[in-house]
């Protein structure tokens, strides 16, 4: 038995983070929203999934150190945009760019190490942005098969991830002092 682990509590924030990731994947019409997170100084990764028609629950799993850091390229902090060459039509290229955040421009990325990512990913095109959850921090991706995600959606994940998810984080916060707070 895990000492002060309440799986009641613990269901409640997976369902909640849950259903914020099944609104990101929906409003980005995506197949996919991952989580990937890697727990402070401890060189553990969890990751969680959530896909079209999943499960209303998708838990945390733990995750190889060499798959996590695959997953979580450099610089880190950078939100990425990956776009494979269409197959049809490969003039119309694809893209492999990054954005450091404030007024900042795109910048050209590995492209070798997004598409792997890509493949890794099951993608044709992805987003992701730096996550911190709890002690721990990571990325968060939306993943595309047939859809080309822009830019824009980029952005707008960073400030969603910075928005909706940090709030969940606090009401886990909250939980977990309430719940001290009525043992004592």
């Amino acid at each position: 038995e895990l000492v002060g682990y309440d799986a009641t509590e613990q269901v409640g924030i997976d369902r909640t983070m849950t259903a914020a990731m099944e609104r990101i994947r929906s409003f980005f019409m995506a197949d996919s929203c991952i989580a990937l997170l890697e727990e402070e100084n401890t060189a553990r990764y969890a990751i969680r999934t959530v896909r079209e028609d999943g499960p209303l629950v998708a838990l945390t799993e733990r995750v190889d150190g060499a798959m996590a850091r695959a997953m979580l390229p450099e610089p880190r902090t950078h939100v990425l945009l990956y776009v494979r060459p269409w197959r049809r039509w490969p003039w119309l290229g694809g893209a492999a760019l990054g954005h450091g955040g404030g007024p900042g421009r795109w910048l050209m990325q590995d492209e070798a190490v997004l598409q792997q990512l890509g493949d890794l990913l099951g993608a044709e095109s992805f987003i992701s942005a730096p996550l911190v959850f709890g002690h721990g921090k990571g990325r968060i991706f939306v993943a595309a098969r047939a859809r080309h995600l822009g830019r824009d959606d980029a952005l707008f994940l960073a400030r969603i991830a910075a928005q909706e998810l940090l709030t969940i984080d606090r009401i886990d916060l909250l939980d977990r002092i309430a719940s001290d707070s009525a043992a004592f």
